[in-house]
């Protein structure tokens, strides 16, 4: 089954696929007949809106207010850490998401491990949710309307930016590497 420049083999074994970023002609094009095989998997876990793991370890999670759960009448109506007023109910008073806890048990391995021909990667990335960011007061509008520079579309465009570029990078130290 082909779909574009994308052929995926096994449907069962979701995230493998043939890809040809540059789409060459393999009969056009014999230097390109010897591929090699990456087999990429990665995990993108999306918070969700007013969740930020960053923002909640900064103080829910801080050393100085260990006695958990916290109440709201126990939260410092002052600035005391950041240039604006930590409202309760914003992202920084949030326990982990079971998302960022999914996160962390994800499995990362960014080192090429190779096996039958084919170079093994896999990633993790986490994504602030919609309406945060992280050490930044939370945006309701980013919040309430998914819009704008904290909003849903944002987010994705972030992650995608955030996997090509941690993969261009596992593939730049790959070459350096071999050389």
């Amino acid at each position: 089954m082909k779909t574009g420049n994308i052929g995926i083999r096994n449907l069962a074994n979701i995230g493998v696929g043939d890809i040809d970023p540059y789409e060459t002609d393999k009969r056009k094009y014999k230097a390109f007949e010897k591929t090699e095989k990456v087999k990429l998997r990665i995990g993108v876990f999306f918070d969700g809106t007013g969740n930020n793991r960053y923002n909640s370890d900064s103080v829910y999670y801080n050393t100085k207010y260990s006695n958990l759960p916290l109440k709201e009448d126990e939260i410092p109506k002052i600035k005391d850490f950041k240039s604006f007023v930590i409202e309760s109910g914003s992202s920084y008073w949030n326990s982990y998401s079971n998302v960022a806890l999914l996160h962390d048990l994800y499995e990362e391995k960014t080192k090429w491990e190779q096996d039958l021909k084919t170079q093994n990667l896999q990633l993790k990335f986490y994504m602030e949710g919609v309406g945060t960011l992280r050490n930044e007061e939370d945006d309701m509008i980013g919040a309430g309307m998914g819009e704008g520079e904290n909003g849903v579309i944002s987010r994705v465009q972030q992650a995608c930016k955030s996997i090509a570029d941690e993969i261009a990078k596992n593939f730049l130290s790959k070459t350096k590497n071999h050389q």
